[in-house]
């Protein structure tokens, strides 16, 4: 017979979360922030549905030291973080001469530019998608845009926006990529059709666009 607290909708205590941690761990071991990530999902949804404060879980004493506990044993036993190796010279230097050859489909050398966009404004995959296409302005000082949405950015947090920033002397090949780059954001489908995230998906010879936008 199962027992009832399993189809429970809420943990009744701090020993039901502690109770998941362990057989969450047991079952497969948890990353480093597994604890902390939960506890603040269980402070949010507290949060939202309006709990009165002394019933709060996020606020007990005995769950929030476990969760300082498991994150001490956990971060321990992790694996040293990796790095991602750096870019060559000769591979920014490839990505600059892509921009600026107008011989090249448009849309290839529009990700040569986003390429270099994310090496020199030290942006994630997931940071360049969310950047608006409309708020690129270029002046002869650098190119400025705005992320709509990044991992230090969102509900519950201070900033809502960010700015991004590329110094316009930034080149190795003694190009205007950014130049380039910017007029080929503001040319043809790039331009035509609103959105807001900046990459599209292309066809494979790159000479359009896939049927729809990613």
């Amino acid at each position: 017979m199962v027992h009832r607290d399993i189809w429970a909708p809420w943990p009744k205590d701090a020993g039901q979360v502690l109770k998941y941690f362990e057989d969450r761990h047991e079952a497969q071991p948890m990353g480093k922030t597994v604890p902390v990530t939960v506890l603040s999902a269980l402070a949010l949804l507290e949060q939202v549905g309006q709990a009165p404060p002394g019933d709060r879980l996020s606020s007990d004493h005995l769950l929030t030291e476990a969760v300082k506990s498991w994150t001490a044993d956990l971060e321990q036993g992790a694996k040293p973080k990796k790095v991602a190796p750096m870019f060559t010279v000769a591979v920014l230097l490839a990505a600059e001469l892509l921009v600026c050859r107008k011989e090249v489909p448009i849309r290839l050398r529009f990700y040569g530019f986003v390429f270099l966009l994310m090496n020199w404004a030290c942006l994630r995959c997931d940071d360049v998608q969310n950047i608006d296409p409309g708020s690129f302005t270029l002046s002869q000082i650098g190119l400025k845009f705005t992320l709509t949405k990044t991992k230090t950015t969102g509900p519950g947090r201070k900033v809502n926006l960010m700015h991004g920033y590329v110094m316009r002397g930034i080149c190795l090949s003694g190009f205007d990529w950014l130049g380039e780059g910017f007029k080929i954001l503001h040319s043809g489908e790039l331009a035509q059709k609103p959105r807001d995230f900046l990459c599209v998906e292309c066809s494979e010879s790159w000479e359009d666009h896939a049927e729809d936008f990613m």
